[in-house]
């Protein structure tokens, strides 16, 4: 939908979110979304942003099969990697997690080194 002015998209965007987000088919449809791969990896990227001001720049696409598990991990405070979770928790609760990270992501993506 294209509007010709904001206050016309912003009265469509008020209404939008107060009755369909907020109805029952509005927060079934969400929660389907969420429950998708596509989902869960806007999820993180907006928990990341959120919680401790980061941008997201995708470096690699991820390497490992579906089955594995994996956390996307800064490696700067903009780009990040995908690694395998329980490698990536090894290291949580350290003062220099991302430092101490970037061992596994060297092993991971610099094969050739």
């Amino acid at each position: 939908m294209a509007y010709k002015d904001k206050e016309n998209q912003r009265k469509y965007s008020s209404w939008y979110n107060k009755k369909y987000r907020n109805s029952g088919k509005g927060k079934i449809a969400d929660k389907k979304y969420r429950l998708t791969e596509k989902g869960r990896l806007r999820e993180r990227i907006h928990k990341a942003k959120r919680k401790r001001n980061l941008q997201w720049i995708q470096m690699f696409e991820n390497p490992f099969s579906e089955n594995v598990e994996i956390d996307y991990h800064h490696i700067t405070d903009v780009y990040v990697v995908a690694i395998p979770r329980d490698l990536h928790q090894l290291y949580t609760g350290y003062k220099h997690h991302r430092e101490m990270c970037m061992d596994i992501v060297k092993q991971i993506y610099l094969k050739g080194d």
